[in-house]
């Protein structure tokens, strides 16, 4: 009777030609080469055995290229951020949890890595920006495995590990596929995360999406392993060649990364769901020439392409290709600019990459902040030149706040907060003019405090798309008590810019 219900079910199973030959070839890497030509023989002398395991094999191959599909509708809840709220945790993007919940998916799918679990717990994809959030669970203590891995490759190491770093030590690569054919791949991206607890971690990765996407494509999404003796070995190695390593040295690295990492594959189906992104390609290219920063104050020539522009819910990206210069140093690629639109709304921006190589040709993408009416005929980029910082008194008392302070001939800061611990410095802000992000030029009293503090630390400014206000927080190197009676003021060092408007780049969006 069970062989006849097998054999019904062979006659009236019907295969594509794509999963006949995936099953096949699953049974040929399975089968070692003395034993191939026995077993088949036993499959044609017996076709009741040879059905069976035909069939043993097609449950293991549709569970192995199963996938799921996410249409991006919503999600009711992603715990990264709803666990970041109840923990208090600092931590970017916070400010836009409702929003990313409207172009998310939940999967709460697991791979199994090397003595961990890796699960994506949600994807978000608006058109331009898909962010992964995702979940490593070890058995072993999370912070004392990378103090002791880190001391055994003798990296740089302090007692008191933050959970960012934590974080950055868990990255994942992706790779988009269209039919099987790899047509995006990054592993660079910002992100964040936190600690759950000792053995659990929560992240977040955000990939800008430069190419254009069919409607459905499969995404490859690889957690990187660090633990890994092999993968140190090629790490030093790199690190000993210094500026001698190559590209090519590199690329080992990530391959290597990709072979032993945990890797979970997901399809993603917009074709019913479409997502409301302007993008634009124009393909215009200009010679700037600017005046550097410093004691020299270098005139650096750049050769620039704007290849594509993305104006989409979750943010928006200019990307750029800086020619090669046989001349060039290693420094920032295309930094000095400022983005205003027809309306003369000005818009905020992320620092651009820093280039290791000039004498090759970079593409990189830069995301600048703020709602684009969906009315907007073009942006204009307009380089300009700066000057060394300068004080001045531009201070404002604590006290007072909310409160403008001079930013530039064209900009002003309004300081909404400032929270003063024993700690650190909690900053909230608007920028008005020709602004970018740097809250790095955000000051205390020093001449009160410096001797106090010894030094401060800067986190990444954040932006939150539905207030429009960066938050910064500045952290003492030591801490001080009773801070709130010392530190009373907060200024910002004035910028002495110098627009290029001649060198203006203007990009239709109509």
């Amino acid at each position: 009777m069970k062989n006849k219900q097998i054999t019904d079910a062979w006659d009236n199973l019907v295969l594509s030609e794509e999963t006949e030959n995936k099953i096949f070839d699953k049974i040929q890497q399975k089968l070692k080469p003395q034993k191939k030509q026995s077993v088949f023989k036993a499959l044609r002398l017996k076709p009741l055995v040879a059905t069976a395991v035909i069939l043993i094999m097609l449950v293991t191959a549709v569970a192995a290229y199963s996938q799921i599909v996410l249409n991006m509708t919503g999600s009711d809840n992603i715990d990264f951020f709803s666990l970041a709220f109840a923990n208090n945790q600092d931590i970017r993007y916070l400010g836009d949890y409702d929003l990313i919940k409207q172009y998310s998916s939940e999967v709460n799918v697991t791979a199994k890595g090397k003595d961990y679990n890796f699960t994506i717990d949600n994807i978000a994809f608006d058109g331009t920006f898909l962010s992964v959030f995702y979940t490593i669970e070890k058995k072993a203590d999370i912070v004392e495995e990378i103090k002791k891995y880190g001391g055994k490759w003798n990296w740089w190491m302090t007692d008191s590990i933050d959970e960012h770093f934590v974080s950055g030590l868990n990255p994942i690569g992706l790779k988009i596929l269209d039919s099987g054919k790899i047509i995006y791949r990054n592993e660079d991206c910002a992100g964040d995360g936190f600690l759950v607890s000792d053995n659990e971690l929560k992240v977040m990765r955000r990939f800008a999406i430069t190419e254009d996407l069919p409607d459905v494509f499969d995404i490859e999404i690889t957690h990187f392993n660090f633990f890994d003796d092999d993968l140190m070995r090629m790490v030093k190695k790199i690190d000993s060649k210094k500026e001698k390593a190559t590209q090519k040295d590199i690329d080992k690295v990530f391959n290597k990364m990709y072979e032993k990492g945990a890797k979970i594959t997901v399809t993603i189906d917009i074709s019913e769901n479409k997502i409301e992104t302007l993008t634009v390609n124009p393909n215009l290219s200009a010679v700037i020439t600017q005046q550097g920063i410093g004691v020299n104050n270098l005139i650096t020539t750049r050769n620039i392409t704007v290849d594509r522009v993305s104006v989409s819910p979750l943010g928006n990206i200019i990307v750029f290709t800086e020619a090669a210069s046989e001349t060039g140093e290693p420094g920032f690629l295309f930094d000095n600019f400022s983005i205003v639109d027809d309306k003369g709304n000005f818009y905020g921006k992320t620092r651009s990459m820093y280039n290791e190589n000039p004498q090759i040709d970079k593409t990189f993408a830069v995301e600048f902040y703020g709602y684009v009416p969906s009315d907007t005929e073009y942006l204009k980029i307009i380089p300009y030149n700066i000057g060394v910082g300068v004080i001045d008194n531009n201070y404002v008392e604590i006290s007072s706040l909310p409160a403008r302070l001079n930013y530039s001939e064209y900009s002003e800061i309004l300081i909404e907060s400032c929270v003063v611990t024993d700690n650190d410095v909690t900053v909230t802000y608007k920028t008005e003019g020709m602004l970018d992000d740097y809250g790095t030029n955000l000051t205390l009293n020093w001449l009160e405090v410096m001797q106090l503090i010894k030094s401060v630390s800067y986190s990444y400014p954040k932006y939150d798309r539905q207030t429009d206000l960066y938050t910064i927080v500045m952290t003492y190197k030591s801490t001080l008590e009773n801070a709130q009676d010392i530190i009373k003021s907060i200024g910002v060092y004035k910028r002495n810019i110098e627009l290029l408007e001649e060198q203006a780049i203007v990009i239709p969006l109509r």
